[in-house]
């Protein structure tokens, strides 16, 4: 997978992590406060990897390989911390965050291309 595919992935799946919770508490009780920030926190590094990740970027493509490596631990930390708090929805959200991540460390190839910067 390329670099783009990628960060266009990561991206939104950092969206998805602000909504879902956000959504999910205005309609019904399932997502605490503890739960809301948590994803807060974990959208904001997803979406700050996907948009400084890559050929434009600030950041390069294999210190990128070492920030997903980042958010998949953190984000399946705080799915273990929020289950065990009974913030069952945003431990759901924050699981998934990272297995999309996991996937997306498997699937693409952080080498760059020759004659690229």
């Amino acid at each position: 997978m390329s670099l783009t595919t990628h960060r266009t992935l990561e991206l939104l799946t950092g969206i998805a992590l602000f909504a879902v919770p956000f959504t999910v508490s205005s309609i019904s009780t399932e997502v605490g406060a503890a739960g809301l920030i948590v994803c807060f926190v974990l959208g904001t590094l997803v979406v700050g990897a996907a948009l400084g990740a890559g050929e434009d970027g600030q950041v390069s493509a294999l210190a990128h390989e070492s920030v997903d490596r980042a958010v998949a631990v953190a984000g399946a930390l705080a799915a273990v911390i929020l289950a065990i708090a009974g913030e069952h929805v945003a431990a759901l959200c924050c699981l998934v965050t990272a297995l999309v991540e996991l996937t997306l460390m498997i699937r693409t190839r952080y080498v760059a291309r020759p004659g690229r910067v």
